[in-house]
């Protein structure tokens, strides 16, 4: 029969001891793998909200013609907003349609931020995604950088990827692109001249307006191309060809 050999049990304090370094630790690691968790959701929600609006635009355009021929007119005519809204609702799982609302109900059903009837008309999808419309003129000629679809621009096309939750910031849960004749088309690609450098900035407050537009609007393609959200951690740019924070 083998013996026992002999050993020291540990004692009340040093099993406390062990278990709140244990708990200083996770402290310390948990809230960073959340946070990297909750990124990669964003990223996948992002990616897949392009890819459904994409589909719709397609099939609107089969069936309407390019946005310039939706009869709507300019920023400054509601009823603007609502017929390029409607051009693609027939194509999504639509399960509130907020352009038919008044504000107050905008705001408890759609969007917090973009509840404003007159500028913007807004619906939920069944992923619980509100896309927000907003039209800028009837021609689609507004120009925002040098590749075809950044010269035909027609308006933005916004998500809320989990409708009036917060944070409602851009660059965190509101991702912005434009309506083009060409499609939809990512706002902030390094043909953009709304850039990286001054509209997905991490030295400056996301969701606060610089200019003419808030700091958040350019990084949608970084989101969509890089896959990260690590524009909220460090300063990324397009030029030097690092994709991540890790890479600086």
């Amino acid at each position: 029969m083998l013996e026992m050999k002999n050993f020291k049990a540990f004692t009340l304090a040093e099993v406390l001891i062990t278990l709140g370094i244990i708990g200083v630790v996770a402290s310390l690691t948990m809230p960073s793998v959340i946070s990297n968790q909750n990124e990669k959701k964003t990223v996948t929600r992002v990616k897949k909200a392009y890819s459904t609006l994409q589909q719709a635009y397609l099939r609107a355009e089969q069936d309407f013609g390019t946005p310039d021929g939706w009869e709507a007119t300019g920023m400054y005519n509601s009823t603007s907003h609502i017929l390029t809204a409607r051009k693609f609702i027939p194509y999504l799982n639509v399960v509130k349609d907020c352009t038919r609302l008044n504000m107050t109900e905008v705001v408890k059903s759609c969007t917090k931020v973009y509840a404003d009837t007159a500028s913007y008309a807004s619906i939920k999808i069944a992923d619980g995604t509100t896309v927000i419309f907003r039209r800028w003129n009837a021609q689609c000629n507004w120009r925002y950088g040098s590749t075809p679809a950044l010269q035909s621009v027609c308006g933005a096309v916004i998500v809320d990827i989990n409708a009036t939750n917060k944070p409602n910031i851009s660059g965190k849960d509101i991702f912005t692109f434009y309506l083009t004749k060409q499609g939809l088309y990512p706002v902030g690609t390094t043909f953009d001249s709304l850039s990286v450098s001054r509209y997905c900035n991490s030295s400056r407050e996301f969701g606060q307006a610089y200019g003419d537009y808030e700091n958040g609007t350019a990084c949608t393609a970084w989101v969509l191309y890089r896959e990260n959200l690590d524009y909220l951690h460090c300063e990324v740019d397009w030029n030097n060809g690092n994709k991540s924070c890790k890479e600086n």
